[in-house]
């Protein structure tokens, strides 16, 4: 039981980190610091299994606008 307990703890501490570059490169796209939120974005791409569906889709709007916006 306390194993699976700790498994939960460092399960839902690795999806708050997913969320927090998320939400970095949301600021950064906001800011219009595009290339620098590029980079936040490129980083997480890997992760994706990690993020809940809500934020997958918000990752894929926000990175679909920072390349358009980069041209």
């Amino acid at each position: 039981m306390r194993r699976v307990w700790l498994l939960g703890v460092l399960l839902a501490a690795g999806c708050a980190i997913f969320r927090e570059d998320l939400n970095r490169g949301q600021r950064l796209y906001e800011e219009n610091q595009y290339e620098r939120a590029l980079a936040v974005f490129r980083a997480l791409e890997s992760d994706m299994d990690s993020l809940s569906t809500e934020d997958r889709a918000r990752y894929a709007y926000l990175r679909g606008m920072t390349d358009y916006r980069l041209g």
